[in-house]
């Protein structure tokens, strides 16, 4: 089971920014960064701003995400 975060500036269209697997805990969910370069997710990337809070609970990767691709 997946979840996707998106981020939607005003009026704009939303934007990939991440995906989130469910392992079977809410504190160690699997992540992977969305890469517009490449137009997919990949979760073996670790190499981008706000890595660092990735700790597999959905904070951490919201935090991550807003740091990866800001407003």
């Amino acid at each position: 089971m997946y979840l996707y975060l998106d981020r939607k500036d005003y009026g704009s269209a939303p934007v990939a920014i991440c995906r989130l697997k469910y392992t079977g805990s809410f504190n160690n969910w699997g992540f992977a960064i969305f890469k517009h370069s490449s137009n997919r997710y990949d979760s073996e990337e670790f190499m981008f701003p706000g890595a660092i809070y990735l700790d597999g609970t959905i904070e951490g990767a919201m935090r991550c995400s807003l740091e990866a691709y800001p407003p």
